[in-house]
This record gives C-alpha cells, sequence and structure tokens, in this order.
C-alpha cells in the first residue's frame, strides 16, 4: 500500500483570496466563515455579512425600495488631528463618538494592549460616500464608452442628427448593456457598483481591501484586543463587519442605537426614522435620467456640430422634356444644443415613463422572459396609472414590478452555489433565459402611430422621424 502525501495544514486555515478559482475560492471563504467568524450564538448579533447574508444593507428600505441618506443628516466624524473630513448619520457620529471615548479610558486602564494593536485607537479611514459624486462619475464612464463603442462605430455618427436621433441610439446601448450597468440612479444603488457606505451607518476603520482571508485573520480576529473591541461595539450599537472586521456598522434594532437615534426624533420605530432621513431613489429617477441624457447630447453636439446624410436632388431639362434627372448629393446638418425647456415642450410624461419602463426592464434582467406583447401590456398600464392617478404613482408601479424582478433574480442567486461576494450584477446574471433583444426601442422612441399627427420638426433639432407628438 502505497504512503499518502501528509495533508497540508494550509488546507484548514484562511487562504481565500480574489486571485484563486472558483473552487479554491468556495471552499476557502466556506472555511473563513465556519471556522473564524460563524454567526452564531452569543454572537449572531453582533456580526453582520454584506457578502452572502446583507448585500443590500443601507441601500433598501423595509419595502425594498433603493433608499440614499439626506446630507441633512450628516455629522462629522472625530478624526485625530483633523486629518480627514468624514461624516456618518448624525446618531451613528454620536455613538462612534462615545465608543471613541469608551476606548480611550480602555487604553487609559490598560484594559486593552495598544502595542501595534490596529484596535487601540478608533480613527476612522471612510465614512459616508455621497452617491451623486459618484453616480455622476459613474456616468460620465457609460456616456464615453457609449462615444466608443456605438457612435464612433461604422455609420453610427451620422446617424445621430439631432437630440431624437441620439435618444434612439442611446436607449439601443442600454438595451445591450443595462443588465450589466444601470443607467438609472436607482439601478447604481442596487448595483456592486455603489458601496453601502452611502447609507451613513458604516465607519471604516482601515480602509482597506477585503479579498485577503489570511491578512484578516492575523491582523485582525486574532488581535488580542478583537474580543473586546467586537463586544464593545454592540454594547454601543454596532455590530462588525464579518468579512471587514475593522469596519462597524449601525445596528438599527439595537436598544443602544435606539438611544442614539431618539436624540434626533421620536421615531416609532427604525423604519419611521429611514423614511425621515432617506430618499427613495425611483422618484428621482425621471429628473435625473432626463437632465443627464439632455447633457450627454449637448456635449456630443459640441464636440461633434456637423454631420452629413445623403439626399436626393432633382434636376429638370429644358420646358418640354419628360422626367428629371435625380442625383444623390450629401446634405450637411448642423447639430444643435437644446434646453430642458424645449426638451418638455416635446417629450412629455408618457415618453419619459415608457423610456423609464424599458430601462428598468432591462436593468432588473426581466428583459430575459418579457415578450414584446408583455412589454407593450405593461407600458398601457403604466400609462393608464398615470391618467387615473398621477406620475408619481406611475413610477412606483414601475419600481414595484422591478423590485419582484429582483426578488426572483435573488432566489436563483442563492438557489446556486457561488463563491464570493454577492452583488446585483451576479444576481441579474442569474437568468435562466437569453436576452431578448427585439425591437423594443422604435416601441419606445416613437411617441406616435400611424395616423398621429407628426410634429414639426423644431429649430432645436428634434427629428420628424423619432419625436413624439407634443401632449
Amino acid at each position: 500500500m502505497k504512503d499518502r502525501k501528509p495533508i497540508s495544514n494550509k488546507l484548514f486555515t484562511a487562504q481565500g483570496s480574489n486571485d484563486l478559482n472558483a473552487v479554491a475560492s468556495y471552499k476557502f471563504r466556506k472555511l473563513y466563515k465556519e471556522k473564524y467568524l460563524p454567526i452564531k450564538k452569543p454572537y449572531e448579533k453582533s456580526l453582520i455579512d454584506f457578502w452572502y447574508e446583507k448585500p443590500f444593507f443601507g441601500k433598501i428600505s423595509s419595502e425594498g425600495d433603493a433608499i440614499f441618506l439626506s446630507e441633512t443628516n450628516l455629522k462629522q466624524l472625530k478624526v485625530e488631528g483633523g486629518r480627514k473630513t468624514l461624516f456618518a448619520a448624525d446618531f451613528v457620529a454620536d455613538a462612534f463618538s462615545d465608543l471613541q471615548y469608551h476606548f480611550m479610558e480602555a487604553a487609559f486602564q490598560r484594559k486593552i494592549k495598544t502595542e501595534q494593536s490596529p484596535y487601540a485607537k478608533l480613527q476612522p479611514q471612510i465614512g459616508w460616500s455621497p452617491v451623486n459624486i459618484m453616480y455622476h462619475n459613474y456616468l460620465t464612464a457609460i456616456y464615453q464608452s457609449f462615444l466608443q463603442s456605438y457612435v464612433t462605430s461604422v455609420g453610427a455618427e451620422r446617424r445621430i442628427r439631432n437630440f431624437g436621433d441620439f435618444v434612439k441610439m442611446f436607449m439601443l446601448f442600454l438595451r445591450d448593456v443595462g443588465l450589466d450597468f444601470p443607467f438609472t440612479r436607482t439601478g447604481f444603488i442596487l448595483s456592486n457598483r455603489c458601496p453601502n457606505n452611502i447609507s451613513g451607518l458604516i465607519i471604516d476603520l482601515a480602509g482597506k481591501s477585503c479579498g485577503a482571508d489570511a491578512k484578516k485573520v492575523k491582523d485582525y480576529i486574532k488581535d488580542n484586543n478583537f474580543r473586546f473591541f467586537r463586544d464593545s461595539a454592540k454594547n454601543f450599537g454596532f455590530m462588525v463587519d464579518r468579512n471587514a472586521p475593522w469596519r462597524l456598522v449601525a445596528d438599527l434594532s439595537s436598544p443602544k442605537m435606539k438611544e442614539y437615534m431618539k436624540n434626533y426624533g421620536e421615531w416609532s420605530s427604525s423604519n419611521e426614522m429611514v423614511q425621515r432621513y432617506y430618499y427613495r431613489s425611483h422618484l428621482l429617477d425621471i429628473e435625473m435620467m432626463k437632465s443627464y441624457i439632455i447633457e450627454f447630447y449637448n456635449s456630443f453636439a459640441l464636440e461633434l456640430p456637423y454631420t452629413s446624410c445623403p439626399a436626393k436632388l432633382l434636376s429638370y431639362g429644358d420646358v418640354g422634356s419628360q422626367g428629371a434627372k435625380e442625383r444623390i448629393i450629401k446634405k450637411t446638418i448642423f447639430r444643435q444644443q437644446i434646453t430642458k425647456e424645449q426638451v418638455n415642450r416635446f417629450y412629455g410624461a408618457p415618453f419619459w415613463l415608457k423610456t423609464y419602463l424599458h430601462i428598468r426592464m432591462h436593468e432588473s434582467g426581466a428583459a430575459a422572459h418579457w415578450s414584446k406583447d408583455k412589454f407593450k401590456t405593461k407600458t398601457r398600464k403604466v400609462l393608464e396609472y398615470y391618467k387615473v392617478f398621477d406620475f408619481n404613482t406611475a413610477v412606483g408601479y414601475i419600481n414595484d414590478w422591478a423590485k419582484a424582478e429582483m426578488k426572483i433574480n435573488v432566489a436563483k442567486f442563492r438557489a446556486g452555489e457561488k463563491s464570493g461576494g454577492i452583488s446585483p450584477s451576479d444576481i441579474q446574471k442569474a437568468q435562466d433565459r437569453e436576452v431578448d433583444l427585439g425591437p423594443m426601442v422604435d416601441d419606445i422612441v416613437s411617441g406616435y402611430t400611424k395616423g398621429d399627427q407628426k410634429p414639426d420638426e423644431s429649430v432645436v433639432g428634434f427629428s420628424n422621424v423619432y419625436g413624439p407628438p407634443v401632449d
């Protein structure tokens, strides 16, 4: 019988990293999860898992709506030496300040070891992240990608003569990339490109990557002060991020954190606080979307003010001659910039509701199983809500089915065994069918059908072909 090779001890230590293959990553992440920071009694209330359990923490309300913190509810964190200006939600900043003082006292009384410990002083490195700045930078990159992959492709640039043509081309682009690169702010918030820090509920003490499990275990979990850090955090209303043990997360269900919350309002529940402190993103999506599309078009028209298209030129002979000679010439077209007021005049609420429906359909993954007929049915339903109720009700209807699609996709994702962190992008990719790229864009961009009166071509460059009728 051959001697078996000894099993390496490394197989039973935290070796997970982002560089491993899928199988190895899954096994080592599972080992880390079960051996080093298991979420079980008595510590289940002191830890939170963003990767597997709560990927949308701080980014969705209890109703499942994407949310982001109002900047009026921020408070500056205490940073030694004032080297950085960091913020968190006001009650979170208060709780953290008291936790910092608690650690200062513990160090003075020698209850914790201060030599080479990352928990000797609680100095924040990352606090609240402004979603609007990140979203702006993200959309700027999306626009650059649109220019490079669509507009500069053969013949595409010449087909954009005006704002209407630009919208149609941009919608085709979003149809193809929306699953992985959402365009709306709601889609961005729910994606893995938007950190949970936008909530103002998270304070990062290291600002490090959490991909290397071995370093996390050696430098943090096995640190002599870690247990004191975890227990103290819980006593002041915080949880510790299981996959980044240097990250504090406000526990809104904690009685202690609720005490800090009460200093800023008599909330009947944490849900009431969320309703007052946070914006519901979907209610602001369309105005934001409209502003960026106008900005993108004007930038495009400024950079490329002229284009050309073929046109027929008829020339007639002398009197009495029959017919006309036809000649094809190039016609130069000037792309005029537009204002929001001009867009509002030609593109009314129904157009933007249909456009928003189309974009959310692809962002949520619904396009994988929506037929053209189903899309038209949903469009009619949205417009009915708009006519019978109001604009926000119609937007809410779109958001509700998008949330339902996301729940389905989360269930599909968790039904499989996948290593690494769960993300909205991964969720969307878990669809079990191919995306139907049917000719739905014309139904969006064209605001009329045969028999409707078409608007005149405007001096601001709206297309006779693609422009919707005036409401």
